[in-house]
């Protein structure tokens, strides 16, 4: 009796998906115990960079006038380090147009002929076999990768972070540059007017020195008194023309800030020494305003951007399934290549395992997991460094500001003193020399005012760079 087989289709079938079953979890590699071991520190954070609303530079017209914002804007523009960041925008952008046109369909054509000689000592049967003939193809070829395992959404968030980051950057770059500019016209500013204090010294001086010669001459003087003079007006003349240096630098290096050539100093007018800038200082700073600050942010988007990669690595321990198919034509010899039996047609699935890769991939994923740690770490410091520098700044405007308030009780009470020699030379009880030593008692004091002032605005504009723009009570 001949013995009936138990193995039908449907049982086959079965045994094929049980084993097509075992293998896919075979391929799942594990990836337990590798994880993130760094805490990001909480700050207010902004959303997307292409929607953030990034401080204006409004600041810089009330710091320096129309001169100072149209300088920044030319800077803005034209700089190259500036102009470099943003080029990042667009690599950023077409890394992520490169990223997502992978998880699309793939839609290709190929076509080759190959004259040759088949061997007769092959597996070629005759008559082809010894003989010369033409080998065609002209296919199209469709690739789809199926995605199970979230690839596409990982390599979209790698992208979108990417280019997050970037323009981030870009405007970290922009603040960067406007706090470097509006640095260099403070002191622009204390310089012509340290420069134009010193004429009043050295012209004070001059006059002095003539009044002295005529009371030498009546015997009222020795003169002693007059080589003095003559150091001081030495040493005057020598500040003035290490003043008149120092603009001519600042303006050098305001030029080469806005991206123009040397000769563009010499259109940048000496700003007016007798503005004065009026602002709100905070008692304490919010720490959500770190939050809004562009480096911050590219950091932030940066650690998006490793985590993209981090299940980018993962997806690598599951199976990549492909759909593949072609159709066209093959044929020996031309002539029979655009025939009907020339049709050829195939499809189906490409399956990689990554049955014996556990250890590399394993490498791999904790490699990307310490780079993502390392720029939380990276992130981290940067809120740390932002909210120390904040805290200096506003340490150095608090002390200026009491400086200041001293430094004019001074100056009071040196134009008090002018102000009674004035009387006393008009009344005759006293020649003008006391009103002279006055005056230059009055300017020294003057220039304590410009030194205090001009550190009081270089630390204004440092806390503006800080907090990543002018705080909100500055700008009411």
């Amino acid at each position: 009796m001949k013995q009936t087989s138990n193995t039908s289709p449907a049982r086959l079938s079965l045994i094929a998906t049980s084993l097509s079953a075992a293998l896919l979890l075979s391929a799942c590699a594990d990836f337990s115990g590798i994880k993130e071991q760094a805490t990001e520190l909480k700050v207010s954070q902004s959303g997307k960079a292409d929607t953030v609303r990034w401080p204006d530079t409004n600041w810089s017209a009330e710091l320096g006038g129309t001169q100072l914002s149209q300088l920044i804007e030319t800077a803005l523009t034209h700089n190259p380090g500036v102009q470099i960041a943003a080029t990042r925008i667009a690599n950023a952008r077409a890394l992520q147009d490169q990223l997502a046109a992978d998880s699309q369909m793939s839609l290709t054509g190929n076509a080759e002929s190959t004259y040759q000689r088949f061997t007769k000592n092959g597996m070629v049967p005759p008559p082809l076999a010894g003989s010369s003939e033409s080998n065609n193809q002209m296919t199209v070829n469709l690739s789809y990768e199926l995605d199970f395992w979230g690839k596409h959404q990982a390599q979209s968030r790698v992208g979108l972070s990417t280019e997050q980051a970037a323009r981030a950057e870009t405007e970290s770059a922009k603040l960067l540059l406007s706090n470097a500019i509006a640095r260099q016209w403070v002191q622009l500013q204390k310089q012509a007017g340290q420069l134009a204090l010193t004429e009043q010294q050295l012209k004070l001086r001059k006059d002095w020195d003539s009044l002295s010669q005529q009371r030498l001459k009546a015997g009222l003087d020795n003169r002693s008194e007059l080589q003095q003079n003559l150091v001081s007006v030495a040493n005057l003349q020598a500040e003035a023309l290490s003043w008149r240096e120092a603009i001519a630098q600042t303006k050098l290096q305001l030029a080469l800030l806005a991206g123009q050539t040397p000769e563009f100093a010499n259109s940048i007018a000496t700003p007016a020494t007798s503005r004065k800038v009026d602002f709100y200082l905070p008692a304490e700073l919010p720490l959500d305003l770190i939050g809004r600050k562009p480096e911050i942010i590219a950091a932030k988007w940066r650690i998006e951007a490793l985590r993209g990669e981090v299940d980018l690595a993962k997806n690598r321990f599951y199976p990549n399934i492909n759909l593949v198919g072609f159709a066209g034509l093959s044929s020996l010899g031309l002539d029979k290549l655009l025939k009907s039996d020339s049709a050829i047609i195939g499809a189906g699935p490409a399956i990689h395992l990554p049955l014996f890769e556990g250890g590399r991939l394993r490498a791999q994923l904790a490699g990307k997991v310490a780079d993502t740690d390392s720029a939380v770490l990276q992130y981290n410091q940067a809120v740390l460094n932002a909210l120390k520098d904040a805290a200096e700044q506003l340490q150095t405007l608090q002390s200026t500001s009491l400086q200041i308030a001293q430094q004019e009780q001074a100056q009071q009470a040196a134009q008090q003193v002018l102000t009674i020699n004035r009387q006393r030379f008009e009344t005759g009880t006293s020649n003008r020399l006391p009103v002279i030593s006055a005056e230059l008692a009055l300017i020294s004091q003057q220039k304590n005012m410009a030194e205090l002032s001009a550190r009081q605005l270089d630390a204004r504009v440092n806390l503006i760079k800080a907090l990543g723009g002018a705080y909100p009570a500055a700008q009411q």
